[in-house]
């Protein structure tokens, strides 16, 4: 069949790209994403949610007996300083100071728990 410009079928295929079984560079895979189930994802909210909830009831309680050591008994006062909360000031006495300070300090230290688990409990 010379000079007719046709050539005969190659026997094999050609080679494409080779399959390699592992990166040839050596980068390490990470594993596949397994998503979380239902109950583990309510139970990361519960024990990040619950800090900040149960501070925040204390504070509410101990803001409610910092309301009971006020200068005076009005009960417009009395509202006006639980709304106010720690910027209702010149209105305790020294308790109700005390009551005040630890309400401030419950709430605060819940929320920053509740931070703290935020940042721990982060799913990697």
């Amino acid at each position: 069949m010379s000079g007719t410009g046709s050539r005969p079928l190659p026997l094999r295929r050609r080679a494409g790209r080779p399959h390699l079984k592992s990166d040839p560079l050596g980068a390490t895979t990470s594993p596949p994403l397994r998503p979380h189930s239902h109950w583990q994802m309510s139970l990361r909210l519960v024990v990040t949610l619950l800090p900040a909830v149960v501070g925040w009831a204390i504070g509410i309680y101990l803001q409610l007996r910092a309301v009971q050591h006020l200068r005076t008994q009005r009960p417009v006062i009395r509202v006006t300083a639980f709304l106010l909360g720690p910027f209702g000031g010149p209105l305790y006495t020294l308790e109700g100071f005390r009551y005040r300070g630890l309400a401030l300090l419950s709430a605060y230290t819940g929320l920053a728990l509740t931070v703290i688990l935020v940042v721990l409990l982060q799913p990697r």
